[in-house]
């Protein structure tokens, strides 16, 4: 992956978009925001990203939103390790990682890679 262009055509901007080395790869592609809290309003921003992303790779992309704060309850399906967010038609996946995803023993020597991420949240 590398650093795609953040822009998108409507003039808004994710925080940062991972795009394929090739197009070739038909790899989707990442967009990753950090927001302090999640709520519906932000979702539907994320959802407007996502077909964003789709119009300019073809291909539905991942989200990961790292979220310091809080996450709404409307807004969460869990998962092990993150929340999952309904998206069906309009991404391949989006996951929502917080402190309250994450809690674990932080003397476990192997964390995995989300966990040792919310670790620093």
């Amino acid at each position: 992956y590398i650093i795609g262009n953040n822009e998108w055509s409507n003039g808004s901007r994710s925080d940062v978009v991972l795009e394929p080395k090739s197009l070739t790869l038909s790899l989707p592609p990442i967009i990753i925001e950090i927001q302090h809290s999640v709520d519906t309003s932000f979702m539907k921003r994320a959802i407007d990203y996502f077909l964003q992303a789709f119009d300019r790779y073809k291909n539905d992309p991942i989200l990961l939103v790292i979220c310091p704060n809080r996450v709404s309850s409307n807004v969460l399906e869990n998962k092990p390790l993150v929340y999952s967010f309904p998206c069906n038609f309009w991404a391949k996946e989006c996951l929502i990682i917080n402190k309250e995803s994450v809690e674990v023993n932080e003397t476990t020597t192997h964390l995995n890679p989300f966990v040792a991420l919310g670790i620093f949240l």
